[in-house]
């Protein structure tokens, strides 16, 4: 999908979009000079403002960071990677500029959890990305890894320590990343050598990266692969922005390093509210909930949110959706999860929607979901 000799400019939108967004998108890309030879793509980011924002990428950034990726998996011209990740996202991207620099192959396909092993084992795959949803897809079905893969990167999302290890005991060889759309995909990874234990393996942070942590433990990011800027659409102006300063990149990624280059990452410094004057943290809840689901054994997946609540400024809500377990279930699953936390992290309040609203590589787009639930509130006064 991408010609990495050209100097065009090329927009990747998700192609289920309306056709009036899409031409609005278009023309905004088309119409910004910085955008001319760059690659754009919408960040997947589970936060919404009424703003859109594009992402600038230049051909070269990518390659950049393809190479640092070849380089820590050493990914040679003998390899498959089997892709089922959407090509308008830079997980799906970053692929094919692996391919490019590494000259291995790529079979391209739509994700379907039960045939995913089999076509895998067809085409010889011997390399994969997933992100964590997929990941929890194939553990609930209990089907072990294909022996023909090397390793399966995973990002998009947080991988909880109790799923990586049911992945791994079904033979799955995991590869947690960290990365970022302004960073062209992987900023830390997992090496290859940690498939020899079973433990959560540590991130390295990759060679063509410089990483520092700023205020509020929040990550900085200098390398050859940051993005150019952005294009931000609103209902009155589209215009170009740059944060880069220095050539340094602030993110809202709470982050510690290590003494030995590695990265750990603790959550988004959005995802913290205030509680009785308290800070909470939803990534830390949501960790501990996604272990005591899997714990309790139940195959269904719920998101914590915080609502605006006029006493306590904010209250946490357990979100499942309906028809999967009965309510008594996540009665159950709240009580045993409260039993874990102090009590101004505690969960207030059970709640059900249709469906949880999720981005494409399967986030919980939390605006969306606190805009359904207060929908649910007023429907009930």
């Amino acid at each position: 999908p991408v010609d990495w000799q050209s100097d065009r400019g090329q927009l990747f939108l998700n192609p289920r979009m309306l056709i009036d967004e899409q031409q609005r998108l278009q023309a905004a890309f088309d119409s910004c000079l910085e955008a001319r030879h760059c690659l754009g793509v919408a960040t997947s980011g589970t936060t919404e403002t009424s703003a859109t924002k594009i992402v600038l990428l230049t051909r070269e950034a990518c390659l950049n960071s393809a190479q640092a990726v070849v380089d820590h998996l050493e990914i040679g011209l003998k390899d498959r990677w089997f892709h089922v990740l959407p090509d308008f996202h830079v997980g799906g991207l970053s692929i094919w500029a692996r391919s490019q620099v590494a000259g291995c192959e790529v079979i391209q396909s739509d994700w379907n959890k039960e045939t995913f092993v089999n076509q895998i084992e067809q085409c010889g795959a011997t390399w994969a990305s997933l992100v964590p949803t997929q990941i929890f897809d194939l553990v609930s079905l209990k089907v072990k890894a294909p022996r023909s893969l090397k390793g399966v990167l995973v990002g998009g999302g947080s991988l909880s320590d109790g799923l990586y290890l049911q992945a791994r005991r079904l033979g799955w060889p995991l590869l947690p990343t960290y990365g970022m759309t302004e960073c062209c995909s992987q900023i830390a990874t997992a090496s290859l050598s940690s498939l020899e234990q079973m433990t959560f393996p540590p991130l390295k942070v990759l060679r063509h990266v410089r990483v520092r942590v700023g205020e509020q433990e929040c990550l900085q990011v200098a390398s050859s692969s940051l993005f150019k800027g952005y294009l931000v659409l609103t209902s009155r102006e589209n215009r170009f922005e740059s944060p880069i300063e220095d050539g340094w990149f602030q993110t809202r990624d709470r982050v510690e390093l290590t003494p030995d280059g590695c990265l750990v990452p603790i959550g988004r410094l959005d995802e913290r509210v205030k509680v009785l004057g308290e800070l909470v943290d939803l990534s830390y809840l949501q960790k501990i909930t996604d272990e005591s689901l899997r714990q309790k054994g139940g195959d269904v997946r719920v998101a914590l949110t915080a609502v605006t609540d006029l006493r306590q400024g904010n209250r946490i809500v357990l979100v499942y959706e309906e028809n999967t377990q009965p309510f008594d279930f996540f009665e159950s699953l709240r009580q045993e999860i409260n039993g874990k936390l102090l009590p101004f992290e505690r969960i207030s309040e059970i709640s059900q929607v249709s469906r949880l609203p999720l981005t494409e590589l399967g986030k919980v787009r939390h605006a969306e979901l606190r805009r359904m639930l207060t929908e649910i509130a007023l429907k009930s006064l």
